[in-house]
């Protein structure tokens, strides 16, 4: 009965601790529910999902939803305090995830890493016990500490005696107090709970599938760069076409159709975190042979293909997979931003990159919305691009519009996208480009005031390249319908008409 009640009592405690959790917030201790280790957030069919590594053990015993907050995820709004968000119970491992006002997210919350967490009393109702855990815990250690106080106060009575025929206990003689034995088992039941769910957390976090990929990638990184070292910011700092898209292929699984947000946060900083570089120093950096100017929200997979289908009709004397471009994601220390960046423009490394005597041309990587001209680090790099070609000598290929479909510069693009483009550009205000940062903004707003000319002269020699662009397209693919008649057996193109069904 001893044993039985003590060990009821460590249960309980036990169930109830294992749900629970302490982190150190500021100088304070603070009590929270346990940590669920993401190991992934993602949009499917309208609907954003959180899937844990080792399932959430949760139920909602009744609950339409609960309030979830999240730390370490990299992503702002999931990290933020002031924004709330709510979760449901889809699956043994997944969440989905709903706004304040338990409708679905609409902004796209993608993250590999960090935890999630309940509040400490919803941690304790909706842990996954056949009762909540709660109401199991408090009443297995109810259920101790009952047979506990009964075997002290019979302690005291001669009738529990004759209900023990082997004389174990002398009755007048045993006086039952428990107190330090309980304050022990307490103090055991603690112990125990920390050490568990310390070794959950780390065993979560070595069985995380992107951290798992980003160690097993570490080595193959460095096989061609044995002794990675710093180097100065600017335009030696390039990658190899080859280079990202293998960089790509190890990540696909993970990538999908994610941002450059998602792939700086996620895989970026942790790859390059212990040696503090960037990508490029890590992998083995070379002069640039372009610049890269693109809007982070575009799909990383397709900012692959554009530079790859770029790299193919503008290829080096090494081939394609050695064209070596300035990509700032990958070319800038993500651990030393504000280092990057200077004081000034001109002592940014977008700025000594682009002024590099070596660049063959500036790469601007749009789809059809353009909304890469719609943010301000973009039109400081494009405004300096059509300031520089100024100076320019014989063979530089100035700005050059890439697409997923190809170069439009090339008529190699798909009709859509270019048609698309130009439709975009031809009312697109370069003046109401934004900036996360409004010193940034406020910084290439005067940039492109005072240094340019103002933006309407600036919209003028966006359009005015756009328009050049679509008359090379043209051209070529005129020339591709003419092959082509010629082809099928008519001698002057002209008498032919081709008419496309769609």
């Amino acid at each position: 009965l001893v044993f039985g009640g003590f060990s009821a009592l460590a249960c309980g405690l036990a169930v109830l601790c294992l749900h629970l959790d302490m982190v150190v917030r500021g100088w304070r201790l603070c009590l929270v529910g346990r940590p669920l280790q993401i190991r992934d957030v993602y949009s499917e069919h309208g609907k954003t999902i959180l899937q844990a590594v080792f399932g959430h053990r949760l139920r909602m015993w009744g609950a339409r939803s609960f309030s979830i907050t999240f730390h370490g995820t990299k992503h702002p709004l999931l990290d933020a305090s002031d924004v709330h968000f709510r979760a449901r119970v889809i699956g043994p491992d997944r969440l989905e995830l709903l706004d304040g006002q338990h409708e679905a997210v609409e902004r796209r919350l993608d993250t590999s890493m960090g935890v999630a967490r309940l509040s400490p009393a919803r941690s304790l109702w909706h842990g996954a016990c056949p009762l909540p855990a709660a109401c199991m815990g408090t009443f297995i250690s109810l259920i101790g500490g009952a047979m506990l106080s009964t075997l002290q106060m019979a302690g005291q009575s001669e009738i529990f005696g004759e209900l023990l025929p082997w004389g174990v206990f002398e009755v007048d003689q045993v006086d039952y107090d428990f107190t330090d034995v309980i304050v022990a088992v307490v103090a055991a039941a603690l112990l125990f709970a920390i050490v568990a769910t310390s070794f959950s957390r780390f065993r979560s976090h070595n069985k995380a599938p992107l951290p798992a990929q980003i160690k097993v990638y570490r080595p193959v990184l460095r096989e061609s760069n044995l002794k990675p070292q710093s180097c100065d910011k600017g335009p030696g700092r390039a990658i190899q076409a080859g280079q990202l898209l293998d960089f790509l292929s190890h990540f696909q699984t993970f990538v999908r159709d994610r941002s450059m947000y998602y792939i700086v946060s996620n895989i970026l900083a942790p790859l390059t975190a212990p040696e503090q570089l960037s990508f490029a120093e890590l992998a083995g950096p070379g002069m640039l042979d372009w610049f890269v100017s693109h809007y982070w929200g575009h799909a990383f997979c397709d900012f692959c293909s554009s530079i790859q289908k770029h790299a193919q009709v503008a290829p080096g004397p090494d081939g394609w997979r050695h064209q070596r471009y300035w990509i700032c994601s990958f070319s800038n220390n993500q651990h030393k931003v504000k280092e990057e960046l200077g004081s000034t423009w001109s002592q940014s490394s977008f700025y000594l990159a682009l002024l590099s005597p070596q660049r063959r041309g500036s790469c601007l990587v749009v789809d059809e919305t353009a909304l890469a001209l719609t943010r301000s680090w973009c039109l400081f790099e494009v405004a300096q691009t059509v300031e520089l070609e100024k100076r320019l000598q014989a063979g530089h290929h100035g700005l050059v519009f890439c697409t997923s479909s190809g170069v439009v510069n090339e008529g190699h693009a798909s009709a859509e996208v270019s048609l698309g483009l130009a439709r975009r550009l031809s009312t697109l205000r370069l003046q109401d480009a934004d900036a996360s940062d409004p010193n940034d903004h406020a910084m290439i707003k005067d940039f492109v005031v005072h240094e340019m000319g103002g933006f309407d002269k600036m919209n003028a020699e966006i359009r005015t390249r756009i328009a050049c662009a679509l008359r090379n397209a043209k051209g070529v693919v005129l020339n591709s319908f003419e092959s082509l008649e010629v082809a099928l057996g008519s001698t002057d193109p002209r008498e032919v008409s081709i008419r496309v069904s769609l």
